[in-house]
């Protein structure tokens, strides 16, 4: 336990990190957005990457990216009746802050860790299914019911999709899988030094997006958001943990990524339903507490 504790709290000092810089105004929020997108475009595709060889087609490939996916569905419907069923903006923006997972900013560093290559590439079964819905259906879904007048088409879907690099990454690295092929030996080295970056900005990062000023008017709608999805991951943690006739570093793994705050995305998708409040904002700096709990809980009890 105490292994597990000390190793943890690496990660939670480098959030700690990245909130003191926000906090003494050395960044803001823009900083975050600006590191983000070196996270997404470099640090975050390279330490995928340098785990490639973990990555193997297996029974439980199809399973555990079914797993991303469904659980994803879960979440849209927990926000859909969330709020009475109401065809509405705000309806979308709860749907996007029950759904998704931030698994590859939040989850890969712990995962990466204590489980080493194997536990990545479980995590990368997963995370197929969850980058699907999470940078492409979910906001389809919530467009649905957000009454914007966008036109959604599969051809929109994909190219949503084939503009997020760790999905690119993810279906090549499983395409060289499928093929029994390696990485060539120049990428893999440049992918260890990039791809060694990507813990520390990760979890720097949270630091700078964490939110401690909530606004009294809207903590009940924020609070409600962030319980049901708390209930909903915890029944489900529970499920894959005792019943899920998989591996056990599988079901650990699994249940980490459903442990994960809500995806970095959900914010801007809101948005882009019509959404102007910060809801999705609020609920994904809560949920970053909640994730630390349960990350925690499940390590040192499983692990």
């Amino acid at each position: 336990m105490i292994s597990v504790i000390e190793k943890t709290s690496t990660y939670l000092l480098f959030i700690m990190f990245g909130y003191a810089f926000k906090y003494f105004n050395i960044l803001d929020k823009d900083d975050a957005n600006k590191l983000g997108k070196i996270i997404v475009l470099v640090t975050l595709p390279a330490a995928l990457i340098k785990n490639a060889d973990s990555i193997v087609i297996q029974k439980e490939t199809l399973l555990l990216a079914s797993l991303g996916i469904v659980t994803n569905m879960f979440g849209l419907l927990t926000g859909f009746f969330l709020n009475h069923r109401e065809r509405s903006a705000k309806t979308a923006a709860i749907m996007l802050s029950t759904a998704s997972y931030n698994i590859g900013n939040f989850v890969l560093p712990f995962v990466e860790m204590f489980f080493g290559g194997v536990g990545v590439g479980y995590l990368c079964m997963f995370d197929c299914g969850n980058a699907l819905m999470g940078l492409g259906l979910n906001l389809v879904a919530a467009q649905s019911v957000s009454m914007k007048t966008m036109r959604v088409s599969l051809r929109s879907i994909l190219k949503t999709l084939l503009k997020s690099a760790p999905f690119v990454t993810y279906v090549l690295l499983f395409v060289f899988a499928f093929l029994n092929l390696s990485v060539p030996s120049y990428i893999m080295d440049v992918a260890n030094v990039a791809g060694g970056g990507n813990s520390f900005l990760s979890m720097f990062m949270i630091g700078l997006l964490i939110r401690l000023d909530l606004p009294k008017e809207k903590l009940k709608a924020i609070y409600k958001t962030v319980w049901a999805r708390t209930l909903l991951n915890t029944a489900l943690i529970v499920l894959i943990l005792f019943f899920m006739p998989i591996p056990a570093t599988a079901r650990i793994v699994t249940a980490l990524c459903i442990a994960s705050p809500v995806g970095s995305i959900s914010p801007i998708y809101a948005m882009q339903c019509g959404y102007k409040g910060d809801l999705v904002g609020m609920a994904s700096s809560l949920s970053i507490f909640v994730s630390i709990v349960q990350i925690l809980a499940i390590l040192i009890i499983f692990a």
